[in-house]
Parts: C-alpha cells; sequence; structure tokens
C-alpha cells in the first residue's frame, strides 16, 4: 500500500481525483475557491492545516468502485 503523504500536492490532486470529486465540487463544499485549491495542488501554495483536514476527510470517503 502507497504510504500517504499529505505534504506532496500531486498526491493530494490524486486523492481528489481517485474519490472522483472535481474541482470546483471540493472548492464549493469546503467554501474555498477553485483557484486556491489548485495553487495548493499544483505545488504554489502550501495547504493549511484547515484544508488538510479537508483533505483527510475525502480520504476515508468510498466511492462506488472502492
Amino acid at each position: 500500500e502507497k504510504k500517504t503523504s499529505f505534504a506532496d500536492p500531486n498526491y493530494l490532486r490524486d486523492l481528489r481525483v481517485k474519490k472522483k470529486v472535481g474541482l470546483r465540487r471540493f472548492a464549493d463544499f469546503f467554501k474555498i475557491s477553485p483557484s486556491y485549491i489548485s495553487e495548493i495542488e499544483t505545488g504554489k501554495k502550501r495547504c493549511t492545516d484547515r484544508i488538510l483536514e479537508f483533505y483527510k476527510k475525502l480520504e476515508t470517503v468510498k466511492t462506488p468502485r472502492e
């Protein structure tokens, strides 16, 4: 099993995509701008503890194929 690395922006994007959650949907759900999420996922901005918690919650969500 792959080790979780929430410090890796690529992991954050891959996690969101794997869970089939679009950028806008993710941002809207947590009341964050899509552009801010995009900047985090591309490594242009650091992930705050608050947003990191959102990704950790997303990791626990089961998709229909899991």
